[in-house]
């Protein structure tokens, strides 16, 4: 008799196992229901042992199933906090952060080069909305990005500030 330890082992098998343990499993059965040669004469622990695997793979698939549903709300979840410490981010910044991401978004330009000293641009990569872009550059000239999630929160918050009139001042040409 298997031991708890081992049957929570075999839990963890791969879905591709459980669906080779399932279908070999109901084959067996079939042709054991229509009385096929050789499997006619199976004893009858046999059939029952046949009985469990199959089981055992259709539950493995069902936690394969479950895990991945989980999987897709953690991921959702996760996506819509970041969303949302994003906007916090983005509606406590000062307004030389906000000049420079006005500007960004009004350029549709996701990427720019800033000087390592600057404060501003140090305190937007401090709030996680700019990434330094690692390697060997000018330190004049650093290049900087932004994510694109980070990038599509910034848009729909820079066209929701404009729509009302909640410009940081900087003049735009169209």
């Amino acid at each position: 008799m298997p031991s708890l330890k081992e049957f929570l082992d075999a839990l963890t098998a791969s879905w591709p196992v459980a669906a080779a343990a399932t279908l070999g499993s109901a084959l067996i059965l079939y042709l054991h229901r229509i009385h096929a040669p050789y499997v006619e004469q199976m004893p009858e622990w046999a059939t029952t042992t046949i009985v469990v695997v199959g089981i055992y793979g259709v539950f493995v698939w069902l936690i394969r199933i479950l895990q991945g549903i989980a999987s897709l709300i953690r991921r959702r979840r996760g996506r819509a906090m970041r969303r949302e410490l994003i906007r916090h981010e983005l509606n406590t910044l000062n307004r030389e952060g906000a000049i420079i991401l006005f500007d960004l978004v009004g350029r549709n330009q996701s990427s720019f080069q800033a000087s390592m000293l600057n404060d501003t641009v140090s305190l937007l990569v401090a709030r996680g909305l700019v990434n330094r872009a690692p390697g060997y550059f000018s330190r004049v000239a650093w290049p900087h990005t932004i994510d694109e999630d980070v990038w599509a929160c910034l848009k729909t918050w820079v066209l929701e500030h404009r729509a009302a009139g909640d410009d940081p001042g900087i003049e735009y040409t169209e």
